[in-house]
């Protein structure tokens, strides 16, 4: 008795998630890969690689990594939208890392305005990096980015 309302529950379900699936838009399914790109920073040698989707209408979702010149790998997620600044077309970046370790947490948000003539860009934000004596400081940073070919 309890296996076959069982059996008609996960029915049920795989009915329910396959008509939800079917019935959301062609637009709000998919997105399309546009590939890998990285830039460096000029203020510290970081290197920044992304994996970046175009989820239409000038609207992108980065995911990757940020790759501190001193060692280790930070993940890093945010979005993009086209924008106009100055009468330039750019790419509006904005994101934000963090990584934990034995001696406590650096996280940061960055926002970059990467000109799509040539690639390069600049770009601003904070780091906070707290200790696990609770302490933390906060810098503001400053930055400009050269375009590169991935490493």
């Amino acid at each position: 008795m309890k296996t076959g309302r069982m059996s008609r529950n996960i029915t049920a379900l795989a009915l329910g998630i396959t008509f939800v699936f079917f019935s959301l838009s062609p637009a709000a399914q998919a997105s399309v890969y546009l590939g890998q790109f990285c830039w460096q920073s000029n203020l510290d040698g970081t290197i920044y690689t992304f994996a970046v989707n175009n989820m239409g209408d000038d609207h992108f979702l980065i995911n990757g990594t940020s790759e501190p010149s001193g060692g280790g790998v930070i993940p890093v997620t945010g979005n993009a939208e086209i924008a106009v600044d100055a009468g330039n077309d750019v790419l509006a970046m904005s994101f934000s890392g963090g990584s934990f370790g034995s001696s406590g947490t650096q996280t940061y948000s960055l926002n970059w305005s990467i000109d799509l003539n040539t690639g390069d860009g600049i770009g601003m934000g904070n780091l906070t990096r707290t200790d696990n004596l609770a302490q933390s400081t906060i810098f503001l940073v400053e930055d400009s980015l050269s375009f590169i070919v991935c490493p």
